[in-house]
């Protein structure tokens, strides 16, 4: 593996970034189109296509550059507890802001929840947890422990991918979501930037784990 400086992973983060920022900033102020798929009843809204851009272009491209890259995608070497782990915390962390809320407003499971999340999350797997994982996990974060140790290197790999979401985050502005709120998912960011890497490493670098974690996580309220 080729080892990175500051400056690459500068201007790495200054390329990811403008590709997000752009798509992010398509999405929220280009007209909304929203087309439904008959047979599922599936609606596809082009805001939805203009964000998932900002991850699957710069995604599919390391995926055909970097054969380290497509290495940690498609390597299986993590044990079935991290895969079962993963799925758990992905599902467990949205759901337990509930459990001190339970008399401020219901709980979001009755008999459709578990068919909805299973729906959910089949169609998020291929989406942007894939391709954020590519970039963030699969990518960046090898490239930096080849500069820093374990410890920094995911404190680094978390604050990137967290700088990243400015497109995310200017997205979610646009749509009224205050700035107070908005600390709180940087926050979140941050800190599930540094499980996604902490479950890379007990994957022994595989990607997998993450992503199951990340859909999950996503697919879930």
């Amino acid at each position: 593996m080729d080892k990175w400086n500051w400056r690459g992973l500068l201007l790495f983060e200054a390329i990811v970034c403008a590709v997000s920022l752009f798509f992010s900033i398509a999405g929220s102020i280009a007209p909304q189109i929203v087309v439904t798929v008959p047979a599922g009843g599936l609606s596809v809204g082009s805001n939805a296509v203009l964000l998932l851009l900002g991850s699957f272009l710069p995604g599919v491209v390391l995926l055909v550059v970097s054969r380290e890259c497509r290495s940690a995608t498609f390597r299986l070497r993590a044990s079935i507890g991290v895969y079962n782990t993963a799925l758990l915390i992905g599902f467990a962390l949205p759901f337990s802001g509930y459990l001190g809320a339970r008399f401020a407003y219901p709980p979001p499971w009755n008999s459709s929840t578990l068919p909805t999340l299973v729906r959910v999350f089949l169609i998020n797997l291929l989406l942007s947890p894939l391709w954020e994982e590519i970039i963030w996990r699969a990518y960046f974060y090898p490239k930096v422990n080849s500069m820093l140790r374990t410890a920094p290197a995911i404190v680094v790999a978390a604050l990137g991918w967290t700088v990243w979401q400015a497109g995310f985050l200017f997205y979610l502005h646009h749509s009224g979501v205050r700035a107070t709120i908005l600390m709180i998912v940087v926050i979140r960011l941050f800190f599930g930037g540094i499980i996604f890497c902490s479950f890379f490493i007990m994957g022994r670098n595989s990607l997998a784990p993450c992503v199951l974690l990340h859909t999950a996580f996503n697919a879930s309220p």
